[in-house]
């Protein structure tokens, strides 16, 4: 039976590109509420236009460097960041290898949380993660 399901997973995982696993998370702000709305994405911090708040970094290893795997997950790290709450999040990528010939990457992506969406519940969390508010760490 381990056979089998060990077997079906592979088979699955060919039809529908790399094995997704959960990212890595490095808090640095509260988690919140998750957002049920579209988080946004941004490849340039020069890029979000509104004051925000940083909550973390996500990263997902072993990427294979090919758009459908890179979307895959993006996807999944966005859905991830919006379940601590993320409104927008940074994306990033690394080569990884020792030179770069791995075809794989590290895809990097840092929640923020805009502070006009903050709640007074949010603002319970983060007094309990004693801030005074959301640290401005791109935008000043």
């Amino acid at each position: 039976m381990k056979k089998i399901l060990i077997i079906s997973i592979f088979a699955l995982s060919a039809c529908t590109g790399f094995l997704v696993q959960e990212p890595d998370w490095i808090s640095t702000g509260p988690t919140f509420e998750p957002y049920k709305g579209t988080v946004d994405l941004y490849s340039n911090p020069k890029d979000v236009k509104k004051p925000y708040g940083n909550l973390g970094m996500a990263r997902l290893k072993d990427v294979p460097r090919n758009a459908k795997d890179i979307k895959s997950a993006i996807d999944v790290m966005t859905k991830f960041a919006a379940g601590k709450g993320a409104t927008g999040m940074l994306v990033t990528q690394e080569v990884e290898g020792e030179n770069g010939d791995s075809g794989l990457v590290m895809i990097v992506g840092y929640a923020i949380k805009y502070k006009d969406s903050i709640t007074p519940e949010d603002q319970k969390a983060i007094d309990d993660f004693n801030i005074i508010g959301p640290v401005d760490e791109y935008k000043k």
